[in-house]
């Protein structure tokens, strides 16, 4: 049996689970255009954003690339999806375009800035 992946920008997302990733790549994709500012009343409500709490840097799981990068404390985040995968990780996308897996813990949620 084969597996089909999508890919948005560095989201990656097993297709095994359809309706629950399509939704991930619906808010990764309105994520990207809250950043920048292009986001319009028909998208409905904003995202929750947090920032990341801490001194120096944490690294994060990257699924795109099965790897872990370093990111900034401090970094503002919006979170794609808050349920907590088998890792106890929540899936973000940072201020500086990577979509990470973090734990919940490790953020501080910052409302609607």
């Amino acid at each position: 049996m084969a597996l089909f992946f999508c890919i948005f920008e560095n989201l990656f997302i097993p297709m095994s689970n359809y309706k629950k990733n399509e939704k991930r790549f619906q808010k990764a994709a309105k994520a990207a255009r809250q950043i920048t500012g292009n986001i319009k009343e028909e998208d409905g409500e904003l995202l929750l954003e947090a920032g990341i709490d801490g001194h120096g840097f944490v690294f994060c799981y990257l699924p795109a690339g099965r790897a872990f990068v370093k990111i900034c404390c401090g970094t503002k985040a919006i979170i794609i999806d808050e349920e907590e995968n088998e890792f106890g990780r929540i899936l973000i996308y940072t201020f500086d375009g990577n979509i990470v897996e973090i734990e919940k813990e490790k953020l501080i949620i910052t409302g609607y800035d």
